[in-house]
């Protein structure tokens, strides 16, 4: 699964790492899909910021 943004803002290193803490509301997108797939991994550029969530075919794909 990919998702491109248009802002082109580097992400923080660790925000896939560590949860969204304090009092207000803070976005979780991240961190949630950190949670769910085996890798995430982004690149940006001067327009772009992609993230990739990866989710290897021999693990979602095994016989029960």
């Amino acid at each position: 699964m990919q998702v491109d943004d248009a802002g082109g803002v580097p992400l923080p290193p660790r925000a896939v790492y560590l949860p969204p803490g304090g009092e207000a509301p803070a976005p979780r997108g991240l961190w949630l899909a950190r949670q769910l797939a085996d890798a995430v991994t982004s690149h940006t550029t001067d327009s772009v910021t992609t993230v990739r969530l990866h989710f290897p075919h021999d693990i979602t794909h095994r016989n029960p």
